[in-house]
């Protein structure tokens, strides 16, 4: 971007030598119209100076939008990553559901209550496997829900409650590796939904990887106007410093017609 600052102000600072009162004093017409011209290129110059600071402005806007859908791309690969763990450690919850917070929160509240009971469990049953402990209803209905494959030891039984140490201490691993990615996830919702608040960003209740398409859509959409729009500012800009140059090229040329003319007259 063109600065101001590069225009070449030396016509002005030659004028600006003669006091404003020495001017209107010599009565010369030359002088008034330089006088003139002055004022027009200082009014351009100060016009043009507005316009660069509104282009900063809006570059740092421009800037701000770019970093805010960085951040969302990042969050979208984040969510990729959680989501292929938790296919990995089993369970009903697909993305679209999973950055639900309201059901994200009562998965982990169930998740939590679950270890503490299977830890609990734990203490009571002999490490030789020799006896079975029971679990409650609400966690046996809890595991049986859950991936087969994964919970095979504790789904055995079917409606079976009865529980060996092994059983126990398989379970818990599934439980705690599982809680922990969707701690994470939980942690990733919150930076989302703060993120995209102060954007002004509206996702809605749940973040998927769709909505958040579509909300880099739109800052994409406000990032194209603001570059139209410092692009329309920048034309602006050039024109107040063509005006400015010819202003000063006129007071330059008007004050040196006047000293030619003063000379004249002093020859006689």
């Amino acid at each position: 971007m063109t600065e101001i600052g590069s225009i070449n102000t030396s016509s002005v600072h030659t004028v600006g030598e003669t006091s404003s009162s020495e001017l209107e004093h010599t009565g010369s017409v030359q002088f008034m119209y330089a006088m003139l011209q002055m004022e027009l290129a200082q009014a351009n110059k100060d016009s043009a100076i507005s316009k660069i600071d509104g282009i900063k402005e809006a570059q740092k806007q421009s800037k701000a939008y770019t970093e805010q859908m960085n951040e969302l791309r990042n969050m979208q690969s984040q969510m990729d990553s959680l989501q292929e763990q938790l296919d990995a450690l089993g369970g009903n919850y697909t993305m679209d559901n999973l950055f639900s917070k309201e059901d994200l929160d009562a998965e982990i509240t169930r998740m939590n209550n679950a270890i503490t009971e299977i830890n609990a469990k734990i203490e009571e049953a002999p490490d030789d496997n020799s006896k079975t402990v029971e679990v409650s209803e609400n966690l046996q209905n809890y595991i049986n829900d859950m991936d087969a494959t994964l919970m095979e030891d504790m789904q055995r039984g079917g409606k079976d409650r009865l529980h060996y140490d092994y059983e126990l201490k398989a379970g818990l691993q599934v439980f705690e590796d599982r809680l922990a990615v969707l701690e994470q996830a939980s942690a990733l919702y919150d930076e989302m939904a703060e993120m995209c608040a102060s954007a002004g960003i509206t996702v809605g209740d749940t973040i998927t990887s769709a909505n958040l398409d579509a909300a880099i859509s739109n800052l994409e959409g406000l990032q194209e106007s603001v570059s139209a729009d410092i692009q329309q500012e920048m034309v602006y800009v050039q024109d107040y410093m063509g005006q400015y140059n010819a202003y000063t090229q006129g007071s330059s040329s008007a004050i040196s017609e006047a000293n030619e003319t003063l000379k004249t007259l002093a020859r006689g």
